[in-house]
């Protein structure tokens, strides 16, 4: 996860600064051990820390249902009207099954509560 601070959203109104975790993956022979959420929880935490962000979206294809709800579980919040506005700024992108598709954004606010959830430190580890 990086981006340049020039190229980073910034709501001076709002005071937000939003990081963007995507292309995060796991292989699937090891899913289901915990890697994912570590990976998730790192990136928010050091998202907060290093770089100051009040948020953090990440982008997930519209036809994965499961993922989104996996991310929800998670404190992730659908952000109706943002898939638009972030598809029309890349080229249209492959799903995992090869098909062009659109993607949904989904965000989560890095307030002192969310980080004490995902603080890396009290996390347990993954199982390899």
């Amino acid at each position: 996860m990086y981006i340049p601070p020039s190229e980073r959203p910034h709501n001076p109104e709002k005071d937000e600064r939003i990081a963007l975790a995507s292309m995060l993956a796991v292989s699937p022979s090891l899913q289901s051990r915990g890697l994912g959420l570590e990976l998730v929880k790192r990136c928010l935490v050091y998202a907060a820390q290093a770089w100051g962000a009040t948020h953090a979206d990440t982008q997930v294809f519209e036809s994965q249902e499961s993922l989104m709800a996996w991310y929800e579980r998670y404190g992730f919040v659908r952000q109706p009207g943002l898939n638009e506005t972030h598809e029309s700024n890349r080229r249209r992108l492959l799903n995992p099954t090869g098909e062009r598709g659109r993607y949904a954004v989904l965000r989560i606010s890095l307030d002192k509560h969310t980080l004490a959830k995902f603080d890396t430190h009290h996390s347990q580890t993954a199982r390899l």
